[in-house]
C-alpha cells in the first residue's frame, strides 16, 4: 500500500515537472563564437556565447578556419 502511494506521488510530481518545463529555443544565427576545432566545409566545432547558455555546436565554413578563431 505504501509503495503504491509513493509511486502515485512520484508520477504526479514527474508529470507536473514535465508540464512546467518547456524547451526554450534560441536563434543562433549571427551569434559570436570561437572555433574550438579547425573548421572546414565538412566538419568543425564552435563555442557560442548566448545570454542564457554557452554551447558547443557543430559548424561548417566555406573557408577553412583554424582553432581559436573568433567567428560571427
Amino acid at each position: 500500500m505504501l509503495a503504491a502511494a509513493a509511486m502515485l506521488m512520484i508520477r504526479t510530481i514527474t508529470r507536473r515537472l514535465a508540464a512546467s518545463s518547456e524547451p526554450a529555443t534560441y536563434d543562433l544565427i549571427g551569434l559570436a563564437g570561437i572555433t574550438t576545432e579547425a573548421t572546414t566545409a565538412t566538419y568543425g566545432e564552435v563555442k557560442l556565447s548566448h545570454p542564457r547558455e554557452i554551447n558547443k555546436r557543430l559548424a561548417f565554413s566555406t573557408d577553412p578556419l583554424p582553432a581559436g578563431c573568433p567567428s560571427s
